[in-house]
C-alpha cells in the first residue's frame, strides 16, 4: 500500500508498506534510500500511524549483563 508523505531520511515521496512474514507484521519502508519504520503493527494502517509517530526523545536504560 502506498503511504503519503514523505521520508524522514532521504526526503523522496516513494513509501510504500510490506509485510514481515516471519513477525507477521506491518511496516513502512522507502522504496529509495530503504529505510524502514518500527516493525511491530498488526495492519498496515497501524504501521503508518506509528511511522508517522515521533518520538520525544531517545530511551536510555540500563544493559543487564
Amino acid at each position: 500500500m502506498r503511504v503519503e508523505g514523505y521520508c524522514p531520511y532521504c526526503g523522496k515521496e516513494q513509501l510504500e508498506t510490506a509485510y514481515w512474514y516471519r513477525e507477521q507484521t506491518y511496516f513502512v519502508r522507502c522504496k529509495s534510500c530503504k529505510a524502514t519504520g518500527p516493525s511491530i503493527a498488526h495492519s498496515e494502517d497501524e504501521a503508518i500511524r506509528l511511522f508517522n509517530t515521533r518520538s520525544d526523545g531517545p530511551e536510555q536504560g540500563r544493559l543487564a549483563i
